[in-house]
């Protein structure tokens, strides 16, 4: 195992508990090779930039989300946010002018060296960029950051075109220009970006949380444990001595947990629950597997997972797979959007929904260029149904659209994602998604496909002669055959005679397609059937036939 931020201790026990020898687990620790970092907290901050006069950004003082932040982090030492689980949720508004003035602060104590700034998304990167390009009219230090010929302003996010971000890897135009670098945690160990001196952190992160009564997930901000802090000040150091400027109390600094709440601990685990099934672990549950983990999670988190997939089918009342369940093992999905996909085979809609299914494995392909923020929200609504607004179905009309182009001409598929301001790399990786879940599907097709046909083949029937139809659904749910089913040889018409038989033989013959509708439609007898129990479907052929 490697990491710059791990706690070896927390390994090193788990691992020597679990061994069956008493040798000691070996630990190496590499010291990093860095340029001291001054650190700074919020107090240091706060005392200088007090004196700064109005008309050079004092203004910030007035704000009432900078007055009751700094109330919180100094007056309440970090109030009851600092407990060291970092599991608490922080919902007090980020102090935007603050951050502004301590960058522009650092800006004019300094003649070089770019400064990298740490913020929690892209919502309040936005917040703190437009503070910046605003700074005639609230002033920030005397500095105007609208000018290019000083200043570049780099937003590092997903939703930014891959060649606006790689812009800030290219030499500068000038050497007298400082660049501001507004970035979310991906910075602290992805990313080293040269001649960065001065980092300006504002303690938080979002991160997806997941609510096990509500059976909702949620992007929620919280702090960061102090090593993530840490790993964040080194980035002042990569080149030669820095600055790291913490707009957090040092007492609030202090009493974080030094990691940040593990993904078991806050995800949904239905995906894990569902391998861990898969695994047939023997003399283990699901609950004594996850018990026996490095951090286990609460148990009020597993059953919600075990419930979930006993109500879609995934798994029997005994907590066992069900042949839904494994189908949906093979698709690389979540549970629920593998059952949309086999809907879609039972539904004739197979295609749209993997595209569907891709599109929401993947991140939104529209991107909203910094200078074109209206321009790209228009653009990505003419994808939209005017009766009905749907990110995931105005995303799947233009990738249909682009799939399309593709596959006729890739010169007009590239200047169609140009035009509608879409990332082509994304949408190649929903491409390839969608193309893996195909393969997977069609390897299934056999079972799907005759659970489809006798479908349709019974919906036919119900309208065009429900009285065969009727007796067709007593075999269907009991499996036996009424004693005067002899006289369906005389009414039914030759097209239902195939038609119905070679259905319901091709779904009885295959055994997954059994369980498969058995599952879906909540038929528990079905799936518990004999094979002994279908000599009765090859007689009703005969009879037919």
């Amino acid at each position: 195992l490697m990491s710059a931020t791990v706690d070896p201790k927390l390994f090193k026990d788990y691992f020597e508990e679990s061994s069956l020898t008493t040798r000691p687990v070996p630990v190496v620790n590499i010291p990093g090779r860095s340029f001291p970092v001054r650190k700074f907290y919020l107090e240091d901050i706060v005392s200088r930039l007090r004196r700064i006069p109005e008309r050079q950004g004092g203004w910030i003082w007035r704000e009432h989300s900078v007055q009751q932040y700094v109330h919180r982090e100094i007056v309440e030492k970090g109030g009851t946010m600092g407990g060291s689980d970092n599991d608490a949720v922080d919902n007090i508004d980020m102090p935007y002018p603050l951050v502004a003035l301590v960058i522009a602060d650092v800006i004019s104590r300094s003649t070089d060296g770019h400064v990298l700034v740490f913020l929690p998304g892209w919502e309040e990167i936005k917040a703190v960029h437009q503070l910046l390009l605003s700074s005639k009219q609230m002033p920030l230090k005397g500095l105007d950051f609208d000018d290019q010929s000083k200043f570049e302003i780099h937003l590092l996010h997903s939703s930014v075109p891959v060649s606006d971000q790689q812009a800030v890897f290219e030499p500068l135009r000038d050497p007298m220009i400082r660049r501001i670098i507004l970035f979310t945690n991906i910075a602290e160990t992805s990313v080293t970006i040269p001649d960065v001196v001065y980092v300006v952190d504002t303690g938080r992160v979002k991160e997806k949380r997941f609510d096990p009564e509500r059976h909702l997930s949620s992007l929620v901000m919280t702090w960061v444990g102090t090593s993530n802090l840490n790993q964040r000040a080194g980035r002042a150091g990569r080149h030669r001595p820095g600055e790291y400027y913490g707009l957090l109390s040092k007492t609030h600094h202090d009493r974080l947990g030094i990691h940040q709440t593990v993904e078991m601990k806050r995800m949904d685990l239905s995906n894990v629950v569902m391998h861990i099934k898969a695994l047939h672990l023997p003399g283990m549950e699901v609950e004594d597997v996850l018990a026996s983990t490095i951090e286990p999670p609460a148990p009020e988190r597993v059953k919600p997972a075990l419930e979930n997939h006993e109500r879609i089918g995934a798994l029997d009342y005994h907590s066992n797979l069900t042949a839904l369940g494994q189908v949906l093992l093979q698709l690389p999905v979540d549970v629920y959007i593998g059952k949309m996909c086999l809907f879609g085979a039972l539904f004739r809609c197979l295609d749209p929904a993997l595209s569907l299914a891709a599109i929401l494995t993947n991140r939104d392909p529209f991107v909203s260029p910094v200078y074109q923020r209206q321009e790209a929200r228009v653009i990505k609504n003419s994808w939209c149904s005017t009766s009905f607004r749907s990110d995931p179905l105005c995303i799947l009309n233009a990738y249909e659209e682009w799939s399309k182009l593709q596959r006729i001409d890739p010169n007009r598929a590239n200047r169609f994602t140009y035009k509608n301001m879409l990332s082509r790399t994304t949408l190649f990786q929903i491409q390839q998604v969608k193309g893996h879940d195909q393969g997977l599907i069609a390897l299934l097709n056999h079972d799907v496909e005759a659970v489809a046909t006798y479908q349709d083949a019974r919906a036919d029937l119900k309208k065009d002669d429900p009285d065969i139809y009727q007796e067709t659904k007593v075999i269907y749910r009991t499996k036996k055959i009424p004693n005067d089913t002899i006289s369906v040889r005389n009414d039914m018409s030759n097209k239902w005679k195939k038609k119905i038989s070679r259905a319901f033989i091709d779904i009885s013959h295959t055994k997954k397609g059994k369980h498969i509708i058995s599952d879906i439609y909540g038929h528990q007898g079905y799936e518990k059937a004999k094979d002994s129990d279908f000599d009765t479907v090859r007689k009703y052929r005969d009879i037919v036939d």
